[in-house]
């Protein structure tokens, strides 16, 4: 799981006041498998939401600040290496905490908190996941 990090990890552009507008979602869940999830232009998360592709991890390997995760299919809309030919383990997908923090400024007014985030690389696509908003701090 990304560090300070629900394992939610999107593709899209931020918005004024820590409003979305996703149009990918990648996530590792606490059950051991990656889902990836692609929505239209303009539709919003729903934690109910199908995922578009369930992998279940085999291994993970982190090494300072990649995690590979390995995988027995591939599916489109990232970049996976191939490892082996046969077996549990035969595609690797790259994690990469890129160490950009960035903030949207909160709204004292309605109450709406400054929040924080992280960059990462998954699978040769830039994304970005909360790490923090500060009522936590």
């Amino acid at each position: 799981m990304p560090a300070y990090s629900s394992g939610l990890l999107f593709q899209g552009k931020m918005l004024a006041n820590a409003r979305r507008r996703d149009t990918t979602l990648f996530h590792i869940s606490t059950n051991g498998y990656v889902e990836y999830r692609k929505y239209s232009s303009g539709s919003q998360y729903k934690p109910k939401d199908k995922p578009t592709h369930q992998v279940k991890i085999q291994r993970t390997k982190v090494s300072g600040n990649t995690r590979e995760l390995f995988l027995n299919k591939k599916f489109k809309g990232l970049s996976f290496k191939k490892v082996t030919q046969h077996g549990k383990v035969q595609y690797r997908l790259d994690v990469i905490n890129l160490h950009q923090p960035f903030m949207t400024e909160g709204q004292s007014d309605d109450d709406v908190p400054s929040m924080y985030y992280s960059n990462y690389l998954v699978g040769g696509r830039k994304m970005y996941t909360e790490i923090a908003n500060s009522e936590l701090m």
